[in-house]
């Protein structure tokens, strides 16, 4: 083993050990179930549906070697529908949002962490302190960002790694997820120009999005010096990409490594067949830089 997988190797254990879930008895991936969505989750979903419309552009020219869709984020501080969407959601009764069909308590937590990642941005600017240079500066001196209470989602009190780690990747099987919560950081899978639904709707949106991230050579997928290179995501979170589920997303999950799962998303190319193939990827350099206009 070189000094370069000696690396990527101590990096990915590193990160296993902060990123290990249990997974609950009844976790099970996204697939289409008829049910209908929650009006509660509607008129939520429907807000911020308005929001990203207004304050949302999509990945221009790359920035630094990176594209990304850019957040308007002094626009969204300012904005009283953004206070009182994150009010709404504050409010949510616990017990009514446990009798939500699956897919809507899903579609929740990941809009939920979306939008409250976005508040630390905001909250900065609201501070005096102007937009941050990379969301890793909006911690309170105790806490980094991750750690620190992000807002409230049904009376929770929650941070940012509760919400994913505690809830999202505890609660469903499901690795497309990867491609949908977004820290503010120009490297992770851009956001959604809307809200992820609570319906059928999901699973589709998932899917696109996990193949939109793929199709993306500045941060998901491209093939240079005859390897593959991923997103540093599928580093950190391996274990999520290896289950053994056979019914996970509808695809053959069983191929055993994060590359392969990556490859049967990836668009038709020399990175996909390299991946489906087994050959060990390198990864991108991950910009923390916030995904700012």
């Amino acid at each position: 083993m070189g000094c370069a997988q000696c690396k990527l190797w101590l990096e990915q254990k590193v990160a296993g050990s902060i990123t290990k879930r249990t997974l609950a008895k009844n976790a099970r991936p996204v697939f289409k179930d008829g049910e209908e969505e929650p009006r509660a989750a509607a008129s939520i979903f429907d807000r911020w549906d308005a929001l990203l419309a207004t304050y949302l552009k999509p990945a221009g020219e790359p920035v630094d070697g990176v594209r990304f869709a850019a957040m308007d984020y002094k626009g969204l501080a300012g904005d009283p529908d953004f206070k009182n969407m994150l009010e709404v959601i504050a409010r949510l009764d616990a017990a009514d949002v446990r009798r939500w069909p699956t897919n809507a308590r899903l579609a929740l937590y990941i809009n939920s962490y979306n939008a409250l990642c976005a508040e630390h941005v905001c909250r900065h600017i609201r501070s005096g302190d102007g937009v941050p240079a990379s969301v890793r500066d909006c911690g309170d001196g105790r806490k980094e960002v991750w750690d620190r209470v992000a807002g409230t989602v049904a009376g929770e009190a929650l941070s940012l790694n509760k919400i994913e780690h505690g809830v999202i990747r505890t609660r469903w099987n499901e690795p497309r997820v990867h491609a949908c919560v977004n820290c503010a950081s120009r490297s992770c899978p851009d956001l959604l120009t809307g809200a992820y639904r609570g319906d059928d709707r999901l699973d589709d949106q998932l899917s696109s999005q996990f193949e939109r991230w793929l199709a993306d050579d500045s941060k998901g997928l491209k093939f240079e010096h005859g390897k593959p290179v991923l997103s540093r995501i599928f580093l950190w979170f391996a274990g999520d990409f290896t289950t053994k589920d056979a019914e996970l997303c509808g695809q053959d999950s069983g191929l055993g490594t994060p590359g392969r799962f990556a490859g049967q998303w990836a668009p038709a190319g020399e990175a996909k067949e390299a991946l489906l193939a087994g050959v060990a990827p390198d990864y991108y350099d991950y910009s923390w830089n916030v995904n700012a206009q």
